[in-house]
């Protein structure tokens, strides 16, 4: 069972609700993706329209370990981009029951 903000992240990304998925997020939290970072809600919507909601990402959970504030999410990772389905890493720090950072790692 994951925490309360990762529950909420997924169920965001299956139902692709943007406003959802940003809800997760504090609002000064980071995500690192593909060598980059995303900053603040406008960057992150701007990464998710893109590359994740926008991609009709579909996560498959594999494993999931929390250690204090930080949770490893390992998944199949699949949506509308070629060469998928892929297994990522995505390394969550949590905040006041928010994510306060997320690193994203193809494995």
């Amino acid at each position: 069972m994951q925490p309360k903000p990762i529950d909420a992240f997924i169920q965001a990304t299956h139902t692709e609700n943007i406003n959802a998925l940003l809800d997760c997020f504090t609002e000064r939290a980071v995500i690192a993706d593909e060598g980059r970072e995303f900053r603040g809600p406008e960057q992150i919507k701007g990464w998710s329209d893109t590359h994740y909601i926008g991609a009709r990402v579909r996560l498959d959970i594999l494993d999931v370990r929390q250690t204090g504030h930080e949770v490893v999410l390992n998944c199949k990772v699949d949506g509308n981009f070629p060469g998928g389905p892929f297994q990522f890493t995505f390394y969550f720090t949590l905040m006041d029951d928010k994510i306060a950072s997320l690193a994203i790692k193809e494995n």
